[in-house]
Order: structure tokens, then sequence, then C-alpha cells
């Protein structure tokens, strides 16, 4: 348009301050649907050229910059409005550079709420030299099996809440955290053939086997949870539903099998020394088989009166099952653990490893 004549400096450098902002619009389309950095990111750019716009705008109703571009390019307006333009982000960098912690702060309040962080598969607390020391190679598997159950208990936790509260961001939270598990097993189960194969006394030959099932133990309660976002899917994608009553024995399910997740990861922490949570297992593992037959029964009955859907029934019968099995896997952890250990000789390995 300058090189045409059809517009001057003066009209021009309003045009391009418009233009700065303008450009913003492909960014923040480009961040709808990612994660919370990529829409700050956006909101930043936004930030970054309407403050710089509105600073130009004072800047050219107070100082002639217009005369300036025009002396500094005489006669040539395309040239003109490209000084324009390099000036504007040039100054903007400069000032707003040491305003970067103020402009996302702007942006984390407009965009508020954390990421999760997803955690790179990794094994943590296992090498390959610390093999030449079996008792410590021992303790380290413990706590890496135990890092492994701490995974597959929030995965529980989230595949839950994916299921009664809607949460379809959870499903893929689970889904990537099971990667992590499988990426576990794989490693503990590698490394435990390798430790056993070393020359271990005793009472540390017997905890690889118990070691071996808490890991399988482990991934399971991590595949079952899996299969609960599968569920929580088809309620999400209103495929299935479930009646009030049916949410509500559900969520009672949940807190008891959320118990006796916790005790048993307890239990295999503190090495077996509670008998009486070993206790308190069993009556949680034996309450939950009651709940759920109590559960299928009310289930069916409300299938014989008509408040239930197949469809519904089916989510509901798939649920109880994946939960039961969930807490025998829990159940098998915390007795497996401490079914041929020696614990006052793991007593006397775990403190002294440094992690």
């Amino acid at each position: 348009m300058a090189i045409a004549g059809a517009i001057d400096i003066r009209s021009a450098i309003f045009v391009v301050y418009g233009q700065n902002i303008g450009t913003c619009v492909t960014a923040l389309i480009s961040s709808v649907g990612t994660n919370r950095t990529a829409r700050r990111t956006a909101i930043v750019h936004l930030l970054f050229n309407v403050f710089g716009t509105i600073l130009f705008i004072v800047l050219s109703l107070v100082l002639p910059l217009a005369d300036w571009m025009e002396q500094l390019f005489p006669g040539n307006v395309a040239a003109q409005i490209s000084a324009v333009h390099v000036c504007f982000n040039v100054v903007c960098t400069a000032i707003m550079l040491p305003l970067s912690n103020f402009l996302i702060k702007i942006a984390c309040k407009v965009i508020p709420g954390q990421d999760p962080i997803k955690e790179r598969p990794a094994l943590k607390y296992l090498d390959a030299r610390i093999l030449e020391t079996p008792p410590i190679a021992v303790a380290q598997v413990l706590k890496e099996v135990q890092r492994m159950g701490e995974l597959s208990i929030g995965n529980f936790e989230k595949s839950m809440s994916a299921l009664l509260d809607g949460d379809e961001s959870k499903i893929k939270e689970v889904n990537e955290t099971e990667e992590l598990i499988n990426f576990l097993n794989r490693g503990i189960t590698s490394y435990l053939v390798k430790t056993n194969g070393l020359g271990l006394e005793g009472s540390d030959r017997h905890i690889i086997g118990p070691l071996y099932h808490g890991t399988h133990d482990w991934e399971r309660v991590g595949d079952h949870a899996k299969n609960i976002c599968e569920l929580a899917r088809m309620m999400v994608d209103g495929k299935a539903n479930m009646s009030f009553q049916a949410v509500s024995d559900i969520q009672e399910m949940r807190k008891e099998v959320s118990g006796i997740l916790h005790n048993s990861l307890k239990m295999f922490a503190e090495l077996g020394k509670d008998d009486k949570l070993g206790e308190i297992i069993t009556e949680e593992e034996e309450a939950i088989d009651m709940h759920t037959r109590q559960i299928r029964d009310n289930h069916i009955e409300r299938l014989n009166q008509g408040l239930c859907s197949a469809a519904s029934g089916t989510v509901l019968m798939d649920l109880l099952t994946n939960l039961e099995r969930i807490a025998d896997h829990a159940t098998n952890v915390a007795f497996f653990r401490t079914k041929h250990v020696s614990v006052s000789k793991l007593k006397s390995i775990t403190p002294s490893v440094g992690v």
C-alpha cells in the first residue's frame, strides 16, 4: 500500500501496531487444546504485544516518531514502515525483558493450575553397580517395588476420579503412568533375576520370590486401574451410566479398596513389623468381598424392578470385578512380602542404604 502511495507513514504506524496484536491470534488458536504451559505462552505473547502497542501509541503521540522515520529514510515509505516495525520489537523487548516475571504472573492468573508432571521411565533406586553388594541390592529393590506400589495406588485413585467425577483428564494421566508401571515391572523383574544369581544369604534369598510376586501384583493393580478408565470412558461418552444408589455403593467401595491398598503398602514399607496391621488387612479384604456380593445383589434387585439398564449393569459388574481383584492383589502384596523374610535382617540393611 505504501509503495502504491495509498498510505503514508503517519497512518501506517498505527496499522503496524495493530498488526502486532493481530498476529497473536494464530498463537492463541494454536494453543487451544494444549497444556497449560502452551496456553500461557500464547497469553504472554499477547500481553507483550498489547503492552508494547499501548507504549508506542503514547510515544507516537508525545514524540515525532513519524518525522524521525521520514528523516531516516526520506521518500521511501516502505522502508520507514519496516524501520517502525524493527523499532517496535527491539524497544519492546528491551523494556519487557526485565518485566518477564510480571508477564508470567499475569499469564498464570489467566490460566491457573499446574500441568501434571509426566515421570520419565527410569529405575530410580536400582543400578547394576550395587549388584556387587547383594544385601544393598535387595534393599534397593524393596524401595523400587514400593515406588511402583505408590504409582499403582495413584493410578487407582485417578481412575476412580475419572469414573465417579467424569474427569476425562485423569484417563490420560492413568495411561501415561501405566507405561511407567509396565517399565518398572520389566526393569525390576530383570534386576531380580540378576540378584538371584548372586551369592545371597538365606534371608536375602528367601525375599526374592516374594518381591517378584509383589512386583507382579502391583503391575496387576495398575492394569485394573486402566480397565476402570475404560469404563470411565464409556460413562464420559454417554454410552452407560449408573443409578444414584450404585454410585453411592461404589463410592463406599472406593474408600474400602483405597484403605486396603494404603495399608498393604504400609505393611510392605514397614517390613511386616505390625502384626495388627496384617489382621486389619485380612478384615478389610473380607469386608470388601462381602460388600461386593451385597452390591451385586442390590443391582440384581434394581434390574428386576426395572430401575437399571443392561448397559449400566455391565459397567457396574465389570467395575466390581476390578475392585475386588485390586483388593486381592493388595492382600497378596501384604502377605507375600512377609512370608519368608527375616525382619531383623532387613531392618539392619535398609536404614544404611543411601537413596
